[in-house]
């Protein structure tokens, strides 16, 4: 099934998002910040022909549709997680969140109802709901809205002598819910389900004033 390119294909604004589980990984550092990695596996049910069919696409190939190499993903950019981005090995290629001009946000994501604590070790828990929604910058538009209860928790080391400290952070929203169009399948307000997380760990540089 051919997927219209919009921004992640089309296949990712129709329906059930799941960036698998992944083991602890590095973060990706692009001047001086870090970026998380974020993995997808895309499930949509639909009828067609009398017929439920099922369509799963990753966030590999939905990239390859947009004519982005192997070496491209999904990232969100530390302690910043409101904005995600397209990033290659050493540089950011694209933030879908804010995407410039009169370009309205591509992917977004919300957080909001938060409950956090935190410890004198420098870990850091939150737990809220996040809403995650997607509108495509081609045409016809195809559009998300995905929500649910999320878990978050960050954790910073102490500086060393030369400066630096190790950062982690890991999210996960494992039962999302809402709705999807989907132009291609000639269907609209499709009930979705999905999940999302990231995470990754790096060296970041002290601020000194």
């Amino acid at each position: 099934m051919k997927m219209i390119n919009g921004v992640l294909g089309c296949a990712l604004v129709a329906g059930l998002m799941t960036f698998a589980a992944e083991k602890a990984q590095a973060g990706v550092l692009i001047g001086g910040s870090l970026y998380c990695p974020m993995k997808l596996k895309m499930i949509v049910q639909y009828e067609s022909g009398g017929k439920i069919k099922k369509l799963t696409v990753t966030a590999k190939e939905a990239l390859k549709e947009l004519g982005y190499n192997s070496q491209v993903r999904l990232a969100e950019e530390y302690s910043f997680p409101w904005d995600i981005y397209v990033i290659n090995k050493n540089s950011l290629v694209r933030n879908l969140t804010n995407p410039g001009g009169e370009t309205p946000p591509i992917l977004r994501v919300n957080y909001y109802d938060s409950v956090t604590t935190a410890t004198k070790n420098g870990a850091y828990k939150e737990a809220g709901l996040v809403a995650v929604d997607f509108l495509s910058d081609k045409s016809p538009y195809d559009q998300f809205s995905l929500s649910g209860v999320y878990s978050y928790d960050k954790k910073e080391g102490k500086t060393d002598k030369k400066g630096f400290y190790k950062a982690s952070e890991r999210f996960k929203a494992t039962a999302l819910s809402g709705w999807a169009n989907f132009p291609d399948l000639n269907v609209s307000d499709l009930p979705a389900t999905g999940s999302t997380s990231y995470q990754g760990s790096g060296k970041l540089q002290a601020i000194t004033l």
